[in-house]
Parts: structure tokens; C-alpha cells; sequence
């Protein structure tokens, strides 16, 4: 447990101190500092007790791109995702060797995407469904490889084939995502240890 602590503080750090360096302050937007910064595969959300949205050139390619981003990041903001992000990184340092914790992880992470994108509709208006689902796949970056499970930044880097199939920005209709913690806690009650048979037996003298 505690070389993951140190590892998940590690990646958080480098990324942390990489921003640093790179960024810009560009302004606030409801209340929220704003950074451009170069080198990200993605606009993000990071930061735990006032998390700042960062955006890259291609999310200010236009006034439409840049509305669609910030509605995406000020939507995790108000979700607080941040935080169930950190939460799902402490599930996976805590439970590193089960399985079912990583892929309840990795449930709730789509979920926690799919729930930001049918919020951040509902500010711009259902006229900007299409037009948002587009600026959605034209930011996201094929990766060859899953992101990093321990970096407590909102990035869209994992949500291309949900964006691509079932994010409700790109469908007519459809039931919102399930907020985060109702993906995780039926899997962390799975992982729980079950009591012995013996357990509460009462046992004779």
C-alpha cells in the first residue's frame, strides 16, 4: 500500500509540476481559473481543493470549440469530479491486487464521463448536441494505450469510444450516465470479505 501511495503522489506531482511550466493564465470562467498550456492530449480539470481548467490550442481553434470545452470542464467542476477521481485512484491503491476493482474504476471513469457530457447539454441546449459531439471526437487523441488509472485529472483521453457510440451528445435520445459512486460501490461491496460461515454461531461451552 504504500508504494502505491508513493507512486499515485508521484504521477500526480510530475503531472502537477508539468503544468506549472507550461502554463498560461488566460482568464477565470464561473469562477474558475482558466490556463492554456501546451503538450496536454486534452483539455482537463485538475486540481482537489480548487481545481483550474486547462485547455489546449486546439480547444481555442474557435469560439464554438472553446464554449463546448469550458461547458465540458465547468460540468466536472460542478459534478465534482476531482474528487471522485481521487477517490477512484485511493480504491485502486487500496485494492490494487482485485480485479473488479479496476474495472469498476474504469466503469465509473466512462460514467463520470457520460454524466458530464448530458450535463454540459443541458447548459448549452439540445440544439447543440451534434455540434458538441463533434467537438468531442475532434479533441479527443487516439491512443494506442489505456492513460495512466492513477492520475486524478479529469482528460479525455479515455472516452473516445464512448463519445464516438454512447455519449449522449451524439445520440437523440437516451438515459443519462449513472453519477460515479453507483458504478463503484456495488463493485467495492463485491470486494468486501465475506464473513465465515461460522460467524455469529453462537459456540457451546
Amino acid at each position: 500500500v504504500l508504494a502505491g501511495d508513493i507512486l499515485l503522489l508521484a504521477i500526480n506531482l510530475r503531472f502537477y509540476i508539468r503544468l506549472r511550466r507550461r502554463r498560461q493564465r488566460a482568464g477565470s470562467y464561473r469562477g474558475r481559473p482558466v490556463y492554456t498550456a501546451k503538450g496536454l492530449p486534452s483539455p482537463c480539470l485538475f486540481g482537489l481543493l480548487r481545481p483550474a481548467v486547462y485547455l489546449t490550442p486546439a480547444a481555442m481553434a474557435t469560439d464554438e470549440t472553446l464554449r463546448h470545452v469550458l461547458a465540458h470542464e465547468i460540468t466536472h467542476a460542478r459534478h465534482r469530479d476531482p474528487l471522485w477521481s481521487a477517490l477512484r485512484c485511493l480504491c485502486l491503491v487500496l485494492y490494487w491486487f482485485n480485479p473488479l476493482v479496476w474495472l469498476a474504476a474504469a466503469a465509473s471513469r466512462t460514467d463520470c464521463e457520460l454524466a458530464c457530457d448530458e450535463g454540459a447539454l443541458k447548459r448549452l441546449g439540445p440544439g447543440e448536441r451534434i455540434p458538441y459531439g463533434q467537438t468531442l471526437l475532434h479533441l479527443i487523441p487516439v491512443r494506442h494505450g489505456p492513460g495512466s488509472p492513477l492520475l486524478a485529472a479529469t482528460t479525455m483521453t479515455s472516452t473516445r469510444s464512448a463519445s464516438g457510440t454512447g455519449s449522449p451528445a451524439l445520440r437523440s435520445t437516451g438515459r443519462p450516465g449513472w453519477p460515479p459512486w453507483r458504478r463503484l460501490w456495488p463493485w467495492l461491496g463485491r470486494c468486501a470479505p465475506a464473513p465465515s460461515p461460522g460467524a455469529g454461531r453462537r459456540t457451546g461451552p
